[in-house]
């Protein structure tokens, strides 16, 4: 494991509400007293899960689990702490970390968090955080403001007014939820002024999907949207054809293979068109998404795609590269990361 973490990366997709250590959620947990329904629940499995789930909704149920949790900032500041030092230490360089504004702070709030933090009060405690880590380890770190679009429209369009506000603090716009809502949530979102990904081409159970239309979300995302990034997009297959027009407008699909088995996405890491993605010199990357559900960190990941589908030192880094310029950071924080990437990739190849 350590020539993983030693290997520099870019992860672009990771939720800061899916990647909270499962010791700090014990920690508040029993600090709060609180209980599962099944007094006798395994804390463990409960919130991270050793095996996939039946699909993406189910998943989602899993990740709500720690709402409850979000009673005070300082949770926030020390989450947002946690995850970067994580990272840093499985040898990522540059991160960019998403998260809901309207997950984390619910409204009208549910029974078992009735003093929500206000969307400002996170933000705070969140950035506060990233700015400890980016000053204690070497990693630069972008915050995606992430809109859900299964919370409802008004949900939406307060979140792209507070990111519009907040345009300072944020590096992009994510949209996420039901991946049959992207039409009506474009008009919402598209006057925010940051650049855009967008969860899509992974919900086996969304309508597009069950009707073969999978990749249409996709297409509307890029053309309609102005999407320079994709969220997942494992749906996309080896369609050779959707494959050329993915590269034909330089996009990127953010791919988070055990995350793709954990939601049903794809059968097993065996069935992941990753390698077939590379094959064909499609843009991807290499990423988490959620680590404190499915619990595989990054460097993990790449152990087991080395392992299982044979990705090589060298496939790894030129994702990584691909990921620096997919990045939504400015090109001044990427500098560094790049000499450390070429730097790597000349020494993979020998």
């Amino acid at each position: 494991m350590d020539q993983w973490k030693a290997l520099p990366k870019v992860e672009l997709h990771c939720h800061l509400e899916g990647a909270v250590r499962l010791s700090t959620i014990l920690h508040y947990w029993h600090k709060y007293g609180l209980q599962t329904e099944d007094h006798e629940a395994d804390l463990k499995d409960y919130f991270q899960p050793s095996r996939p789930l039946p699909n993406l909704s189910a998943f989602l149920s899993v990740f709500g689990r720690s709402q409850v949790l979000y009673r005070e900032a300082e949770f926030f500041r020390r989450i947002a702490y946690e995850v970067c030092e994580d990272k840093a230490r499985d040898g990522v360089q540059l991160l960019e970390l998403r998260y809901a504004p309207a997950h984390c702070s619910p409204d009208p709030p549910p029974a078992s968090l009735p003093h929500p933090l206000s969307y400002d009060e996170v933000l705070g405690a969140v950035a506060e955080g990233i700015r400890e880590a980016e000053k204690k380890f070497d990693i630069e770190v972008g915050l995606i403001c992430l809109a859900v679009s299964t919370l409802g429209a008004d949900s939406v369009k307060k979140t792209a007014e507070f990111a519009a506000i907040h345009r300072d603090m944020f590096c992009g716009l994510d949209v996420a939820g039901s991946e049959d809502d992207l039409e009506w949530c474009w008009p919402l979102v598209k006057g925010v002024g940051l650049p855009l990904t967008v969860h899509c081409g992974q919900d086996i159970c969304s309508r597009a999907a069950m009707e073969g239309r999978a990749k249409d979300n996709v297409r509307f995302a890029v053309e309609q949207m102005g999407a320079t990034r994709i969220g997942h997009g494992v749906l996309v297959g080896r369609d050779e054809a959707m494959v050329e027009w993915l590269n034909e407008r330089d996009v990127l699909l953010e791919l988070s293979v055990t995350s793709n088995v954990f939601t049903g996405a794809v059968k097993s890491v065996e069935a992941h068109p990753l390698p077939f993605f590379l094959s064909k010199g499609l843009r991807v990357c290499v990423n988490t998404d959620d680590p404190g559900v499915t619990g595989s960190g990054i460097a993990e990941e790449y152990a087991m795609l080395n392992a299982r589908l044979g990705i090589s030192e060298a496939d790894f880094l030129l994702t990584s590269i691909d990921a620096l310029r997919g990045s939504f950071l400015p090109d001044d924080r990427k500098v560094r990361v790049r000499e450390r990437l070429d730097c790597a990739l000349a020494a993979a190849r020998g």
